[in-house]
């Protein structure tokens, strides 16, 4: 579905109602409708990109949301670094550059801050006020005829749809295996829109529809006939679930 459809006919359809100019004005309507395709893709994780943060030498930390200003947060795909010489293109990944949380580096590897500068061969994520860092370790030591970068994977902020005929999760050019899922978008909205007549028991209807979306993309990600796919470190949820031993993890 297209922008003008989510905000027009189909949340129409959600509120029982064609009024676009008194209460469930075109400019409510719409802003719900972006803000529910922000909600989803927070919940979800859903809309993914790659961010190239280019190295500088002796520099070890990185922000990464003043590097990339829709991040919301790592995705489950590691990070990679690149490095470019004149004739050669490698990359150090995987195993070979794992993510390791900072209380662990802490306790494990005392005096990593101030490590000689190399080739890194793990990372972390720091939160610092307002700001998320990306940390090298050791920093990096770029020589003179190369070009290190990050490659970044993360979750990131929809851009707000504008134009009737953009559709969610990346408007002119969208993510179409998403499209199944557009319709959350219109559920969040009529869910907002329906405070406005005080309309509490539609309010938690739609909000009921909204989520057994998000469940449903949660389940159609899942692994099929039963297997399990997991990862060697899941930083996303190490990064957002303290354990018990190593409470200073965020």
């Amino acid at each position: 579905m297209v922008f003008s459809d989510l905000y027009g006919t189909e949340l129409t359809t959600e509120l029982g109602s064609a009024d676009t100019s008194q209460r469930f004005t075109t400019v409510l309507r719409k802003r719900y409708v972006n803000e529910g395709q922000r909600v989803f893709a927070e919940q979800t994780g859903c809309y993914v990109k790659r961010g190239t943060l280019p190295l500088v030498s002796g520099t070890q930390e990185y922000d990464l949301e003043t590097a990339f200003t829709d991040y919301l947060r790592p995705s489950q795909t590691s990070a990679s670094l690149q490095r470019v010489g004149a004739s050669t293109t490698s990359y150090t990944e995987g195993p070979d550059l794992p993510y390791v949380a900072e209380e662990t580096l802490n306790q494990t590897r005392p005096n990593w801050r101030a490590e000689s500068a190399g080739v890194p061969d793990c990372w972390t994520v720091r939160a610092d006020g307002g700001s998320t860092y990306l940390v090298l370790v050791p920093a990096p030591s770029v020589p003179v005829a190369e070009t290190w970068s990050v490659l970044v994977p993360y979750v990131a902020q929809p851009p707000d749809m504008t134009d009737d005929s953009h559709e969610p999760f990346g408007n002119a050019t969208p993510r179409t295996v998403l499209r199944p899922y557009h319709r959350a978008c219109v559920h969040y909205a009529a869910a907002m829109l329906e405070k406005l007549r005080k309309n509490d028991q539609g309010r938690e209807l739609q909000l009921k529809m909204f989520a057994a979306i998000v469940t449903k993309y949660q389940a159609d990600q899942a692994p099929r006939n039963g297997g399990r796919v997991r990862l060697a470190v899941d930083y996303r949820r190490a990064l957002r679930r303290p354990r018990t031993g190593d409470p200073w993890r965020w």
